[in-house]
Formats: structure tokens, sequence, C-alpha cells
């Protein structure tokens, strides 16, 4: 396995940015949804994937979603 260093020089040339849902500019010309419709079908396809996988879709609510907060060091 790679060390930190190893990983975090590979992700240094990435083509991240960084922006806002609403300033998001669409660089697909087959989109042409607003920001709403497009999270309403990424629901759409969530949903349809948990069905896929055959499990149940997990039921918590947002204070017991799993993850974890990661805030940048200033």
């Amino acid at each position: 396995m790679s060390s930190f260093e190893e990983r975090r020089r590979a992700r240094a040339g990435w083509p991240i940015r960084r922006s806002t849902l609403d300033a998001e500019p669409l660089t697909d010309d087959r989109i042409t949804d607003d920001v709403d419709a497009r999270v309403a079908m990424v629901a759409v396809l969530t949903r349809t994937q948990w069905a896929i996988s055959g499990k149940e879709l997990p039921k918590y609510d947002r204070a017991n979603m799993p993850g974890r907060v990661v805030r940048p060091v200033e």
C-alpha cells in the first residue's frame, strides 16, 4: 500500500475546482436541467441502485448518518 505522502503527491495533479451548486457551470451539453432537477435525478438514481443491490435502503436521520466532518486548517 502507498504511503500517505505518495497518495498526496498522486492527487496533486487532479483537476479539482471548488464552487457552490448554483454557480456550477454546465459542462455537458446533454444536461440542461437546473440544480434542483439534477439533485432529484441523483435521488432517483440512488434509490434505483439500492434496489438493484438487493439491500434495504438505510433508515436513519441526518444526525445519525455515517460519515465524518473534515474542516480545513486555517
